[in-house]
């Protein structure tokens, strides 16, 4: 691992849509959707670069986005109304298609464009579904364990 630390450029995910999208960077470790949009930005510069996701066929984690409503929270009303809005199907899945995130209604799925809808990165086919895992918590131990590699890899100690 510490032979390749060297040619690592940065460890900003916030800065990879645009990395690639540029032609600044050349291999990112990043979610479908940031890939998605930096393909997006790429073909409207018209810069020739090409942008391309690939899941790893052994499998990957998978997240979820959710959201959640603080106890004490100015507005609950017009929260509650705002979730309301994003579970209409047609409006979630306009999220889907500016995004490149899937959304799990499946009222929605019809509203979703074609090439977002066909793309097997947004929505992977269930074989590699069945290869796809969650980020579930983890002990003590093996949480300090994982800070401390994580840490020891970017600082290239």
């Amino acid at each position: 691992m510490s032979s390749v630390r060297p040619h690592i450029r940065h460890f900003r995910t916030g800065a990879i849509i645009n990395g690639l999208a540029d032609g600044d960077l050349c291999l990112v470790l990043g979610w479908s959707g940031d890939a998605g949009l930096a393909y997006v930005r790429a073909e409207e510069a018209g810069n020739g670069i090409e942008v391309a996701y690939a899941i790893p066929e052994e499998g990957t984690e998978v997240f979820f986005d959710f959201l959640s409503i603080p106890v004490d929270a100015p507005n609950p009303d017009n929260a509650h109304r705002f979730i309301d809005f994003l579970m209409e199907p047609a409006a979630i899945a306009e999220v889907t298609n500016q995004y490149f995130y899937p959304n799990g209604n499946k009222a929605a799925f019809e509203y979703v464009a074609d090439e977002v809808r066909n793309d097997p990165n947004v929505y992977p086919p269930e074989e590699l579904m069945q290869k796809l895992f969650p980020n579930l918590p983890r002990d003590h131990k093996t949480l300090s364990m994982l800070t401390r590699s994580w840490t020891r890899f970017k600082t290239g100690s």
